[in-house]
């Protein structure tokens, strides 16, 4: 299977009973922080592995390299994708709860001009 950024993103799994909201959703970062160590984790080894066979890798050199320019901003990026994938929930959580206060904020302002209405009417 080809890796690719773009096709997953955290999600909380089935609930289990007694579980906060709050505990799946840091359950589910964890799990995609877990995802993306790992994937790393194979793709630097196998790049290291094949650098030593062909003798191209020098890890003295891999260690003290410090990025610029353009591999420092695509690195930014790459840790940009990575915060917006683990962080996704937070994110979902987010934008329940504005489109939420916006529906109660329109209803609360119904309710004002309702009873407003009301309150004219017994004065007529």
């Amino acid at each position: 299977m080809t890796y690719s950024p773009a096709r997953y993103h955290a999600q909380p799994r089935r609930a289990i009973p007694g579980e906060t909201p709050e505990i799946a959703r840091l359950t589910a970062m964890t799990v995609a922080l877990l995802q993306e160590l790992a994937i790393t984790r194979e793709r630097l080894d196998t790049v290291e592995r094949m650098g030593e066979a062909a003798g191209w890798l020098d890890r003295a050199a891999l260690d003290a390299y410090r990025a610029v320019g353009a591999a420092e901003a695509e690195r930014g990026a790459v840790r940009k994708r990575m915060i917006d994938v683990v962080m996704h929930p937070f994110k979902a959580d987010a934008e329940r709860a504005l489109e939420q206060t916006r529906e109660d904020a329109q209803g609360a302002e119904r309710t004002r001009l309702a009873d407003a209405i009301l309150a004219k009417e017994q004065l007529l």
